[in-house]
This record gives C-alpha cells, sequence and structure tokens, in this order.
C-alpha cells in the first residue's frame, strides 16, 4: 500500500541526473560487473534499423546479471543527444554515407538495365554505435 512516485523522465533518466530516484540509497550497492557487449549493442542496432527504417534513434538496454544477455526496453524515436560525444559530426556522416549509398545504388545501373558497378567502393554503414564515454 504504498504511495505512487511521480516523476519526469526528463529530470530522473538524463546522465547527470540529481533527483533522489537517480542516487542509490545507502543500504543499496551497484553492481557495476556487467558491461554492454559491444558486438550485441551493434546487432541490436543493425535490426533496429532494419525493423523500425530510421537511421537515427535510441534504445535502452538492460543487461541480465545472469546471462548477460540484453534486451531492448524502450525505442525512442525522438531521442534527447545532449551526451551523444561529437553528436553533430556523427550525424554529418550518417548524412554523408547515406547519400553516397544512394548514389552508389543509382550508379549500379544505367538505363538499359545493365549492371554498370559503383565508381566507388560503397561505403560501409556507421552502426551509430561509437563505444560508451
Amino acid at each position: 500500500n504504498l504511495e505512487p512516485i511521480f516523476y519526469s523522465t526528463g529530470e530522473v533518466c538524463k546522465a547527470d541526473s540529481q533527483s533522489t530516484l537517480s542516487i542509490l540509497d545507502p543500504h543499496d550497492t551497484a553492481d557495476n560487473t556487467m558491461t554492454l557487449n559491444e558486438d550485441k549493442v551493434k546487432h541490436i542496432v543493425r535490426v533496429l534499423r532494419k525493423k523500425i527504417g530510421l537511421l537515427l534513434a535510441g534504445f535502452d538496454v538492460v543487461i541480465d546479471n545472469e546471462t548477460g544477455h540484453h534486451a531492448v526496453i524502450d525505442i525512442n524515436v525522438y531521442p534527447s543527444y545532449d551526451n551523444f560525444p561529437n553528436f553533430f559530426k556523427h550525424l554529418l556522416d550518417c548524412v554523408n554515407e547515406t547519400v553516397n549509398r544512394t548514389n552508389c545504388y543509382r550508379n549500379v545501373r544505367n538505363g538499359y538495365g545493365d549492371i554498370m558497378g559503383c565508381h566507388k567502393e560503397c561505403p560501409q554503414w556507421i552502426l551509430g554505435y561509437h563505444g560508451l564515454s
């Protein structure tokens, strides 16, 4: 029979939040033994991009303390990039890569349906995960 806790995710869920809901109680301990597996995160990014069709999106992942399994618990189609290092540079890279890939696909076939090949090597997709800071 506890009272509900009302909060704003914008205040509680930021990395630098000082909300009492974001700070461990003295009797709680942080278990920092689990870390993100970069290969799993890259796989998640590829699957999410394919399934939802967005190049830019954010997602929240939890890790099972016993198995190490990663699970997506939230997808944010309009995420905050406040704590994303060098966001503007990565945004421009993503735009340039998309334009280059589109131009590459256009150059594969000529007007007669003949396969021509790309005039330069097609860039690989930037996965959107650039490590943790």
